[in-house]
Parts: C-alpha cells; sequence; structure tokens
C-alpha cells in the first residue's frame, strides 16, 4: 500500500510540474505576448500620429529623432525602429544593434511575428486613405531566465495548491479508504494463514466500505460453518473409513497414486497404508493375467489400446461405475477374490480428480460356490455311476444266464467220450470265448460298483503275465511296457477280478501322463518290514507282503497334486477326460484287500505306485491245478434245483445228473414252495437263483424253506451280486454265494463243499 501511496506522489507530483508547464505556456500565448504587442502597437500609434508629416517636408533627421526618442523612452527594449517611404526605400531608422536594416521582403501591409527572443511589427503610414510608407520596430524580449522568477513563484504558487489539495486528498483517502481496506487487509492474512472463519473486519460505518465489510463478514460466517460442516463431514468419513475393517476402501489420483487405503484394506491385503499412500498404484495387489485379460477386452470394447492403470478404471473414466470380480494377491503370496466397485470422483465443476475402489472379500463364497459346484458334479457323476450300475447289473443279469448255459454245455460236450481233437480243439476255443466274455461282464460289474469281491489264492505274478497283452492292446504303441516279476513265488490270498482292475486303471493314468510316450515297469517284490520301517507310513505294518510296483516316466505330480489324488472325483485331467474315480477306485480295492499304498513323485520325474499286498501263509501243493469236471466228485444227495432261466436250468440240471445227484427242479419261487410242500423226499441243498419272476426272490425263498427245515444247506447263484451284499447272505452262516457264469466242474466243487460243511 505504502508503495502505491508513493506512486501516488509521484503521480501528483509529475501532473504539477506538468500543469504548471501548461499554466506557463498558457501565461506565454495569453498575457506576455499579447501585452508586449500592446505596448509596442501604443509606441507605433503614436509615431503615426507624427511621421507622415516628416515624409511629406522630406525630414528625413527629424523623422529619425523621433523615432529614437519615442522607442526609448516609451519602449527601452525597441532595438530596431524605421520608416520606409512608399516606395519600400528606408527613409529613417533608429537601430540600437547598430545592424543594417533592411525592410522585409513582400511586407505585409500590417502584421507582427514572434520568435523566441523577438517582437517584430510592421504598420502603414497613411495620409487618409493614402499609404505614404511603412513603420516597422523591432523589439528585443526579456530572456527566459528573466522571467523565471515571475514563473517560479507562479509554478510555486501551483504547486503549493496542489501539495494542499494532495494532502487533503491522501488524508481523506487514507481515513475513508486506505485504513478500512488494510483492516480488511489484515483480517483477510488471518483468516487465510490460521483458518480462523471466526474472525471479523469491525469498520463500524454505513457507507460502501461499511456494506462491503459487512458482506466479508457474512461471507466469513457462511464459510466458517461449511468449514465446520466440512470438518466434521471429513472426521466421519475417516471414522467410517477406519472402523470399516470388513471392507477395503481405496481412492487413488487420475493416474493411479493411492491417497486413502483405510483399514480394511490393510487387513485385506496385508500392506499398510504408510506402505501404499502416495507410493504406488493398485497395479501392485491386481493379479497382472487378469489385467492383461481385462485390458484386451476393453481394448477391443473401446476401439482405442488399453493398458495399465486404465485396464480397472476406463469404464469409470468413461461415467460408467465398474462392478466385477477380481483376484488380488496380498502382500504374502496369498491369492484372494474380491467383488470391486469403482466410480469416478468429480470436483465442484465436473471435472475427474479420481477414483474411488470398495472391494469386499469373496474369497469364502467363491470356495462354496466352488465346492457346490464340486458336489453337484460329484452328484450328477455318482448319478452316472448309478445308472451305469444299474445297466451293467441289469446286462450282466441277463448276459451272465447266456454264459452260464454256454459254459455249461462246453463243459459237458467236453466231457464225451471218443470226441475228435479237431471238435475237443474247437470246444477249447469256444470256452475261450465264453471266458473273456464272462471277463467282460465281471469288469462291467466292478466299474458299477454291483461286484462282490471273491478271494482266492493267486499267483501275483502269473495274473500279471496273463494281464499283459491286454494292457498292451490299451495303452499304445508308443509306450512300451516292461514287466520284472520275482523269482519267489507271489501268492496272495485275492479276487483277481480287483486286483487286475487296480493294475488297468494305473496303467491308464501312466498312459495320460505320457502323451509323447514313454516307459512303464511293473515290478514285483518280497517285502519283509520290521516295525520301524513300517512306520514310515501311517498304514503300514509290519510282516510279509507282496510289493507291486507301477512306475512311469510321465509329467509326475508336485505334493499339492499328491495329497488328494485318492480323493473320489478329484482329477488333473480336462473336463471330461476322467471321472477322478479311477485312483479313488484302486484305493478303495487296495484297502479291502488289507493293504496300503505309497506314492512318489516329482514334476517331471515320473510317478511310482507301490502298493503292498498281505502275502498269504498258505500256498497249494506241488503239481496241483484247478479240477476239471471229471475230477469234481459227484455224489448222491437229492437237491432242489430252482432257475427261472430255462437254458441255465437244463445245463446245471444235467451237469448235476451227470454226476449222480437226484434233481428237483422249479422255474421260480411260487413253484419252488408248491414243490416243497409237496416233496416226499428229504432235501439236502437248495440250488437257486436270486433274481426271479413271479415277486419272490431266491433269498425271500431261502427264508421261508429255513422256516420249515433249518439245516437246509443253500448255494445262491446269481450274475448281479449288489443284493447279495447288501442283504448279508455272504456271512458265514449264510448261503454259499456261486456268480454266474461258472463252470460244470466249480459247479460241483461247491456243491460238494456244501454238502460236506460241517
Amino acid at each position: 500500500m505504502r508503495k502505491r501511496l508513493f506512486r501516488l506522489i509521484l503521480l501528483t507530483s509529475g501532473l504539477a510540474v506538468f500543469s504548471v508547464a501548461i499554466a506557463v505556456a498558457i501565461y506565454e500565448s495569453t498575457t506576455f505576448r499579447p501585452r508586449e504587442l500592446d505596448r509596442l502597437k501604443n509606441t507605433s500609434r503614436l509615431l503615426l500620429e507624427v511621421l507622415p508629416a516628416t515624409l511629406d517636408f522630406g525630414g528625413a533627421d527629424n523623422a529619425g529623432a523621433y523615432l529614437k526618442t519615442y522607442a526609448e523612452e516609451t519602449q527601452p527594449g525597441v532595438a530596431i525602429a524605421a520608416l520606409y517611404d512608399s516606395q519600400g526605400a528606408l527613409f529613417a531608422s533608429f537601430n540600437r544593434k547598430k545592424a543594417a536594416v533592411a525592410i522585409p521582403l513582400a511586407l505585409e501591409p500590417a502584421g507582427h511575428r514572434f520568435t523566441a527572443h523577438e517582437l517584430a511589427l510592421w504598420q502603414p503610414v497613411k495620409r487618409g486613405e493614402t499609404t505614404v510608407g511603412h513603420i516597422y520596430l523591432l523589439k528585443i524580449l526579456p530572456p527566459l531566465h528573466a522571467r523565471l522568477p515571475q514563473y517560479a513563484i507562479m509554478a510555486g504558487a501551483v504547486l503549493f495548491a496542489l501539495v494542499i489539495v494532495g494532502i487533503v486528498l491522501i488524508r481523506g483517502v487514507r481515513t475513508s479508504f486506505l485504513q478500512p481496506l488494510s483492516t480488511l487487509l489484515a483480517t483477510t492474512t488471518h483468516v487465510t494463514e490460521y483458518n480462523d472463519y471466526t474472525a471479523r473486519a469491525k469498520l463500524g460505518r454505513l457507507d460502501e466500505l461499511g456494506l462491503l465489510a459487512t458482506a466479508f463478514n457474512r461471507m466469513l460466517e457462511v464459510i466458517g460453518q461449511r468449514d465446520t460442516d466440512l470438518r466434521q463431514a471429513n472426521a466421519l468419513i475417516r471414522d467410517v473409513f477406519a472402523a470399516t475393517t470388513e471392507v477395503a476402501i481405496i481412492a487413488c489420483d487420475t493416474k493411479g497414486v493411492v491417497s486413502v487405503f483405510n483399514t480394511g484394506a490393510e487387513r485385506l491385503l496385508g500392506y499398510t497404508s504408510t506402505e501404499i499412500v502416495n507410493h504406488t498404484t493398485p497395479l501392485l495387489w491386481h493379479k497382472s493375467t487378469e489385467m492383461e485379460v481385462r485390458a484386451a477386452a476393453l481394448t477391443l470394447q473401446l476401439g482405442r489400446p488399453i493398458a495399465g492403470f486404465d485396464a480397472f478404471v476406463a469404464p469409470a473414466r468413461e461415467g460408467t461405475p465398474d462392478a466385477r470380480e477380481w483376484t488380488y494377491v496380498r502382500k504374502d503370496g496369498k491369492e484372494l477374490h474380491v467383488y470391486l466397485v469403482i466410480t469416478a470422483m468429480h470436483d465442484a465443476h465436473g471435472n475427474p480428480v479420481g477414483f474411488l475402489g470398495v472391494a469386499s472379500d469373496i474369497t469364502r463364497r467363491k470356495q462354496a460356490e466352488d465346492e457346490r459346484e464340486r458336489l453337484q458334479g460329484q452328484l450328477i457323476q455318482a448319478q452316472k455311476m448309478e445308472a451305469v450300475g444299474q445297466l451293467a447289473g441289469g446286462v450282466a443279469h441277463d448276459f451272465n444266464n447266456i454264459l452260464a448255459a454256454m459254459i455249461m454245455n462246453v463243459g459237458l460236450m467236453r466231457d464225451v467220450p471218443g470226441i475228435s481233437a479237431e471238435l475237443r480243439a474247437s470246444l477249447d476255443e469256444q470256452h475261450a470265448f465264453v471266458d473273456r466274455a464272462a471277463n467282460l461282464t465281471r469288469q462291467l460289474l466292478l466299474f458299477g460298483r454291483r461286484e462282490v469281491m471273491q478271494k482266492q489264492l493267486l499267483d501275483l505274478d502269473s495274473l500279471l503275465g496273463n494281464h499283459l497283452k491286454m494292457l498292451r492292446r490299451l495303452i499304445g504303441e508308443n509306450i512300451s511296457v516292461e514287466f520284472k516279476g520275482n523269482p519267489k513265488a507271489t501268492w496272495i490270498f485275492a479276487d483277481g477280478g480287483m486286483i487286475e482292475q487296480v493294475v488297468m486303471n494305473l496303467v491308464v493314468n501312466a498312459r495320460d501322463a505320457m502323451q509323447a510316450g514313454g516307459r512303464i515297469t511293473i515290478t514285483t517284490e518280497i517285502a519283509d518290514l520290521a516295525a520301524p520301517v513300517a512306520s514310515s507310513h501311517p498304514e503300514a505294518r509290519a510282516g510279509r507282503f507282496v510289493r507291486l510296483i507301477i512306475a512311469d516316466t510321465g509329467s509326475g505330480m508336485d505334493q499339492a497334486t499328491q495329497q488328494h489324488i485318492f480323493e473320489p472325483f478329484f482329477t488333473t485331467k480336462a473336463q471330461g477326460k476322467g471321472t477322478g474315480l479311477g485312483l479313488a477306485t484302486v484305493y478303495g480295492i487296495v484297502k479291502r484287500h488289507e493293504g496300503w499304498i505309497e506314492v512318489e513323485s516329482a514334476l517331471g520325474q515320473g510317478t511310482a505306485f507301490r502298493i503292498h499286498l498281505p502275502a498269504s501263509s498258505s500256498t497249494p501243493e506241488p503239481g496241483s491245478r484247478s479240477p476239471d469236471f471229471q475230477q469234481a466228485a459227484g455224489g448222491h444227495e437229492t437237491i432242489f434245483l430252482v432257475e427261472d432261466d430255462e437254458s441255465v436250468r437244463i445245463a446245471a440240471l444235467a451237469v448235476l445228473s451227470h454226476a449222480g445227484y437226484k434233481v428237483i427242479t422249479a422255474d421260480n419261487g411260487e413253484q419252488a414252495l408248491k414243490i416243497w410242500s409237496a416233496r416226499q423226499q428229504k432235501v439236502d441243498l437248495l440250488l437257486t437263483d436270486m433274481i426271479m419272476p413271479e415277486g419272490l426272490t431266491g433269498l425271500d425263498l431261502v427264508k421261508r424253506l429255513r422256516k420249515d427245515d433249518p439245516a437246509l444247506r443253500v448255494i445262491v447263484m446269481s450274475g448281479y451280486s449288489l443284493e447279495l451284499s447288501q442283504q448279508g447272505v455272504l456271512d458265514d452262516d449264510g448261503p454259499v454265494y456261486l456268480a454266474k457264469p461258472f463252470e460244470p466242474a466249480i459247479l460241483l466243487r461247491s456243491v460238494r463243499q456244501c454238502l460236506d460243511r460241517v
């Protein structure tokens, strides 16, 4: 303000000087010069009264004397006074400068001329109306420095007046304008520096400045109230942000630099706000692969390149809030699923200033959804398996009846004496075909979980050797299979079909792990495990075991996969490529055989499954072999044969009768009850089918007949054994189960063993 006042004084002084200059110029033109001209004209008038006579009478000397006298007495400043005749010749003159006098050319009849230091005047000399000559007067004007004191007095008076006016104006401006403005300025400075909106400008005036101060104070009051409201709102928002621990609230500017990182974000991501705010962008915790996929999708959608931070704020930048699921990566490296809503933040003019993201952790929900989908898939798969099992059971029931009749008839034909070698060879080939069909049906039942385990003494090496040809056809030509048997006998008490299923499942898994080819090695060993060694596996125990090792050179598995491979429906294969039941079936079969499985695998180094099965303490006698029809013992007891399939009933009747037994037949349960009630002789054994028409099953028939004869021996035949296992009829004191199809020798042996059982 002082500088402005100084500038005002300088400006005023300049104006004063300028005013003085103007005043001097005006004085020169309006006062000094007209006055000097009037004086010179007065002298000229006096001369004009006497000079015409001198021109008439030729008194040049008198004229000169007149000129000198009047010039010196009336106008001491006249330097030249000259009289010219009518011809323009100099008649008389007075020259104070002693210089030659020449009348100016083209002298006007009358006139004057000012120069810087001189005043020239010429006028005609007349007698009546006739011009008889001219008079010329030249006056030397006082020099400027001679006139300065007069001008100085004038300038001083003007300046003094201006200074007085300036002082009065300045005091008035200061009192009326500057002091109120200083008060407003001081109040404004105080509010600006200290944010103190309670300050007020106190002027106590009713003029315009007073009204301005009142409006200023009112503005401060409104701003103060808004500032208070804003501070309270900000405090509330901070408290809400701090108290919100279940939701991550993150704000950033338009370039992505984080400005808000609440407690929920710290808990969710594992970072502290100090690490994040003003230091980084949300790209830190977003999964890069998702960002790349999202950026590519937005590039196609918006028609312009999208990358980096724009990948998740582009829709919000366009004015559309964006809500979607993302995968976050915590500071500790763990991944979690979040539902993120992003909106743009704007200033009062609608310009974008940043983005606000609200993220909620949906990891548990996603896991629950995945688990629900997994269970739904398992349910669907289980339903499929149930349907397959029911189909397998139905097919097996009818198909096994056909096979049972065929295999018994072939056995009877092979027993006919005197048949040719060619015919016997043909019958042997037919017998092999029937065996293959029976094995196929049995595998179908095993796949559908409809097979009852039938343990028998087996040589594992022999079983695997017979199974190799089928395995090689199964895996293809780009994978080799090497079998390393044990020199010692590898006897186990097991279900041969189930053991074959175990080997087949493991070999198929190995094949799928070697898409480019490789090698499968099958090895058998005798393992005598001591207690310390056995404790290395939770299911291991001391004793003698036959170890079956199936190893491949495939892709291998990591530790996480190995933890789940025996879980039902778990699979690492593509959707539709696996059921997830192969290894679960293997695990279940090995457990049912009182064994365990060990797995050794690493990524890129193949996999080895080590199956431990209890070694059998009993071995078959040297040279012994399975009995055939001729070796099977017969008898003379009475057998009640109940079978609804006519072909099976006729074939079984022929086998039993040929062995010496007395046979009574019935084709269903109701007929069997009637025959039982009307019998005339003791029945030693009931041989009945499981599933029969007329609503009475084989088990129902057994219960009815045993009420009448509790000691009745019973053999139940079936090609579909699930209901036998469910009903518990395979207990030690229950009926003997005979699976269809069976050879004549097996039928006769089963009958004999059942009759001879104590």
